[in-house]
């Protein structure tokens, strides 16, 4: 058996589930588009979620995407208090869509959403994902192409330099830090000028790429929110979000149904360390 098929045999047997947890899978679905866990140098990587999913605007209860989302953005200044507004709107058509979702270690392939390409690198010790999220307008009511925008949002419980500067502690998770993921945003005085995922980052009107990775030698855990967004001045209208994420496992010789028990009885409780497709 491959390395990285044991690890997912490993991970489905002890309850992650190929199916979406919340909300809606995205079109095609929201499943692997290859391996959903790859074991490499020093541990291994697998997708938690396994399958990305769709949640329609707005949400109702505490605690919500929506609710961390406002949290993220008052840490770097984007908040009421300085006159910035947030509208939560469902998308009206079938307009997402996920073309790659897949675990690697060691070796991050290349992949492409629409006229973008995130290029292959070899990165021995560390595993990740990759994730293209396209979007097209399928109803009138939604945004075009033109004026769409990605805010993309972290929970991390090992958190980068930039992250602790300029996110929270996690209201929902204990031990995780939650931040915009702009850290290539144009920066004034040590603070992003815009929450914008696109303002440097590898995504456009209708593609949105990352490829988070960890280092395999230490247990990491990452969820992302990934919100459509658009903008008029302070104005913000906030539309469906993609759930998605990577954990990374620390296996001793011969004990990795041990460590993987310990990585899903948390779940989303505990997850990374991350480096970006250049």
């Amino acid at each position: 058996m491959k390395k990285g098929s044991m690890v997912l045999g490993f991970a489905l047997a002890l309850g992650l589930s190929s199916g979406s947890p919340a909300g809606m899978l995205l079109t095609p679905n929201g499943d692997p588009t290859g391996a959903a866990a790859m074991a490499g140098t020093g541990g291994a990587a697998f997708l938690n979620p396994v399958a990305a999913f769709e949640t329609a605007q707005p949400q109702v209860g505490p605690l919500s995407d929506d609710d961390l989302l406002v949290t993220a953005l008052a840490a770097q200044g984007f908040s009421a208090a300085k006159g910035y507004t947030f509208a939560f709107t469902a998308l009206a058509g079938s307009d997402l869509t996920l073309g790659t979702y897949l675990a690697w270690a060691d070796n991050r392939p290349a992949f492409t959403q629409g006229t973008l390409t995130a290029p292959a690198a070899t990165l021995t010790g560390t595993g990740g994902a990759d994730i293209g999220i396209g979007y097209a307008q399928n109803n009138m009511a939604d945004p075009t192409t033109a004026n769409l925008h990605w805010i993309s949002i972290v929970e991390d419980n090992n958190p980068t330099a930039f992250e602790t500067a300029n996110g929270v502690a996690d209201p929902l998770r204990n031990g995780f830090t939650l931040s915009v993921d702009n850290p290539f945003a144009p920066q004034v005085g040590g603070k992003p000028t815009t929450p914008f995922y696109d303002a440097g980052g590898l995504a456009n009107g209708s593609a949105f790429l990352d490829a988070p990775n960890n280092p395999l030698n230490r247990a990491t855990q990452l969820i992302f929110h990934t919100f459509v967004v658009t903008q008029n001045a302070k104005a913000f209208t906030i539309y469906d979000d993609v759930t998605w994420g990577v954990q990374t496992v620390v296996p001793e010789p011969g004990s990795i149904v041990l460590v993987l028990l310990g990585g899903t009885c948390v779940s989303f409780q505990t997850w990374r360390r991350r480096g970006r497709a250049a």
